[in-house]
Order: C-alpha cells, then sequence, then structure tokens
C-alpha cells in the first residue's frame, strides 16, 4: 500500500490494518503464516540457515529421531514448516477421537519441540561464548604502553603467527581480552567431545549459561545430553570459523603465576613480561605511568 513508507498521519490506521490482517490470515490457516510460527521449533532450519550457530538443534532432533523411531525418513529439517500441519500437534490431532484412539501422551510433542529448541539455544550460546574465550586466549596481545596500542597476532591454519598492521587503542582493546575457558572450543572434535563428556559439558554450561533458569537446572540438560550422547553425530556439527593453535609460546603472568597471553613489549630489554586479563593495568600503573 505504501511502497515508500507509511505517512505519518496514517501510522495508525495501517497499524491496526495490519493487525487485522494478520488475524485474518492466522484463521484461514495461511501456510506463510503457519512457517513462521515454526521458526523457533526444533525442527526448523532456520538457525542452521543463519550461517552463525552449530547445529545443536539437528544434533538433538536426530538423537531423539533415532532414540523414538518416529520414522524411516529423516524429521529434520522439517518437511512441511507449518505449524497449522504440524504432525506433532497431538492436542489438534486427539480432536474428535475416542479416548483409546487418542495418541501416547509420552510421545514427543509440539510443546516439546519448542522446549528442546530452547535447551538447544541455550547450549549455542554456551558453545559461543567458549569459541570467543578460546579465540581471545589463543591470541597473543602486543602491548606498546608508552604509545598507548595494542597489535593482536593470531595463527594461521600452520599454527604459524601472522598479524595486520592495524594497532589498536589500549583500553579500547584490552577490555575485550577474555579470561581463560574452561572447556576450549576451537574445531567441530571439541564441540562433539563436550556434548558427550558429562564432566566438559557440565564445566562448559557453568560458564556459559547466562540464564538463571537454566544455571538452576543445570544438572537436568547433563543428563539429558548424556542421555542422547550415543546418537550424536560429528557430521551434524559445524563450526564456521575454526580456531587454529598458535605455535607461539605463552607465558605465566609476571605478577600472579596465571595463564597469561598480553605481552609487554617496553619491558624486553630487562625482563621478559607477561600479564593476564586482571593484572595488566597494575603493571601499567607500577611501571608505565
Amino acid at each position: 500500500m505504501f511502497p515508500l513508507g507509511t505517512p505519518e498521519d496514517s501510522k495508525e490506521e495501517a497499524n491496526k490494518w495490519f493487525i487485522d490482517y494478520i488475524e485474518l490470515m492466522e484463521y484461514r490457516r495461511n501456510p506463510r503464516i503457519g512457517r513462521t510460527k515454526c521458526f523457533h521449533c526444533l525442527l526448523s532450519p532456520s538457525r542452521e540457515e543463519s550461517a552463525i550457530f552449530l547445529g545443536i538443534n539437528k544434533v538433538i532432533a536426530r538423537a531423539i529421531e533415532q532414540e523414538n523411531n518416529i520414522s524411516s525418513s529423516r524429521i529434520y529439517p522439517c518437511p512441511i514448516l507449518n505449524r497449522y500441519e504440524c504432525p506433532f500437534d497431538k492436542k489438534k490431532n486427539n480432536n474428535n477421537l475416542k479416548e483409546e484412539e487418542k495418541e501416547d501422551p509420552n510421545v514427543l510433542d509440539i510443546d516439546d519441540l519448542f522446549n528442546l529448541s530452547k535447551i538447544a539455544f541455550q547450549v549455542e550460546l554456551a558453545l559461543g561464548k567458549a569459541q570467543t574465550m578460546t579465540k581471545s586466549n589463543e591470541t597473543i596481545y602486543e602491548i606498546d604502553f608508552e604509545a598507548g596500542k595494542v597489535k593482536e597476532i593470531y595463527a594461521n591454519y600452520h599454527s604459524d603467527p601472522y598479524s595486520f598492521s592495524t594497532e589498536y587503542p589500549l583500553e579500547e582493546k584490552l577490555n575485550e581480552v577474555k579470561r581463560l575457558s574452561k572447556v576450549p572450543i576451537r574445531n567441530v572434535q571439541d564441540v562433539y567431545n563436550a556434548l558427550t563428556d558429562r564432566d566438559t559439558f557440565d564445566k562448559l554450561l557453568q560458564q556459559g549459561l547466562d540464564n538463571e533458569e537454566y544455571q538452576r537446572h543445570r544438572d537436568e540438560l547433563v543428563d539429558l545430553f548424556m542421555g542422547l550422547k550415543d546418537k550424536i553425530k560429528i557430521e551434524d556439527l559445524t563450526l564456521y570459523e575454526p580456531i587454529f593453535t598458535s605455535n607461539i609460546q605463552k607465558s605465566k603472568c609476571s605478577i600472579c603465576q596465571e595463564f597469561a597471553n598480553i605481552h609487554c613489549v617496553n619491558c624486553r630489554n630487562n625482563n621478559d613480561v607477561w600479564l593476564c586479563v586482571d593484572h595488566w593495568r597494575q603493571h601499567k600503573a607500577d611501571t608505565h605511568i
């Protein structure tokens, strides 16, 4: 109606029209609207298509498929993608059926699929956090306190160092440096190992679950994945930006002796000073005022 945007004096009327339109499409069970309602379902390929997630929803779906012998054909990705025609909608399917004909309440239901999708998303976030931390851990930060600049040194495919000529403001860049990850996530094998080992998976969730409710139920999440671990396939996982291990020898913090990957270039002539994320400010104040 308004290809160049809605006129200011028509916005209220246009919004009401749009709400009425969506209501009509839902009443008519429009398949395009039905597809949008599948976005957060476990069987939807929307996360995979975004090319930023690792594929945990696919892993859970394929494992459940094997666990329940749902069909000889795979349920992921969903071949229907229409909430109004969902074969897992037990409430809809049980209407007008006699009690003995109704589906087993223990069979997978559409609500289960949406709840499992939420769980998959939280695990994705935990893995993503571990991957970000691992990338920071593998990076060496060459810091020039006198110039107030930082240069990043990465590892290439052969684990050899390389860096761009870009130098970043000291405070801005060092505020992004992460603490040592409890569970390094560099590649698909690391992801698979984390999902199939109880202790590793528990550490991953402990470190990466920001949602307090899921943190309280961490033990149940661990039990869920350990129950599926024999059915998890590594080929269902994807890591779009693998991290290569650097062959540059890092050191321990000169102040606390913990893991350190911040290297002070101003102190090379005296002592080779390495610093951790917690103590670079102290070194700056004590030595490079």
